[in-house]
């Protein structure tokens, strides 16, 4: 996936320079994610699919291809996700994004080769699941 940990080019790439992109690597979109993905689609000669799913992140993307690709998904299967994030998503993002830019080993975006901000990604993932859920 474009822009990801362990997808086609994300800021642990290396650069022209021989170095990680880290925090040079350009700002993306879920639209540019799927854009890649269908430009891939079409360079295999698959012209449609019969589902396109996924949870979280992915789920968005099958969002996307449904409302950037409709005459190439029939159907689509979104699990624990969102087209747009509400005030309180982002309120409890908020913290997140601190926690791990205010770690050490954040370096600016620019941690590779290093461990990265391991102890600012532990709590932003217990912030994660500590959100309160129903009513």
């Amino acid at each position: 996936m474009l822009g990801g940990c362990r997808g086609s080019t994300g800021p642990g790439t290396s650069a022209d320079d021989g170095k990680p992109y880290g925090s040079s690597f350009p700002h993306i979109t879920i639209r540019d994610q799927v854009n890649a993905e269908a430009l891939l689609a079409d360079s295999l000669k698959i012209s449609s699919f019969a589902a396109v799913f996924g949870g979280s992140m992915g789920g968005m993307r099958a969002i996307e291809w449904a409302v950037s690709y409709p005459g190439r998904v029939k159907n689509t299967a979104v699990i624990a996700s969102c087209a747009v994030a509400t005030a309180d998503q982002i309120a409890w993002a908020t913290p997140q994004i601190h926690a791990i830019r205010g770690d050490a080993g954040f370096n600016g975006g620019d941690y590779y080769p290093g461990p990265g901000p391991r102890n600012g990604l532990e709590v932003a993932r217990q912030i994660a699941h500590d959100i309160p859920r129903g009513g």
